[in-house]
């Protein structure tokens, strides 16, 4: 299935359970709906990363790890990104948008933007 039909079948899912909000023009139903739904999208991570070893100050062998159900959660994570993707702006071209931050990120890249070297070096001298 593609991006585009996904993203039509969560809209008209929320369509169908009421939350229509994303093709409301009253902005204050939509800022609640934002609201609301950044908070089950943060909610969503959440539980995602208890099932993953996220706590740096223990040993990964020493901590939980589902890949299974962090990935369930990590696709409700997905469906709410979406959701506020439609509350922002209903007929956002993901695909461009996708695009232009890609592209944002190789220059990044070629400029040794966030090299794992450089990471590397400075937890190791301290600098």
């Amino acid at each position: 299935m593609k991006l585009e039909d996904l993203i039509a079948r969560i809209a008209g899912q929320q369509k169908r359970m009421g939350y229509t909000a994303f093709v409301e023009e009253a902005a204050e139903n939509r800022m609640d709906y934002l609201r609301d739904t950044s908070l089950a999208l943060i909610i969503e991570l959440v539980e995602m990363l208890q099932h993953l070893p996220w706590k740096p100050w223990k040993p990964v062998t020493e901590q939980p790890l589902n890949m299974d159900k962090a990935e369930s959660e990590y696709s409700d994570v997905l469906v709410f990104a979406i959701v506020i993707m439609l509350t922002i702006n209903p007929f956002m071209n993901i695909g461009a948008v996708l695009r232009e931050t890609l592209e944002k990120i190789d220059k990044r890249i070629e400029a040794n933007y966030g090299k794992q070297e450089q990471k590397q070096k400075k937890n190791t001298t301290g600098e």
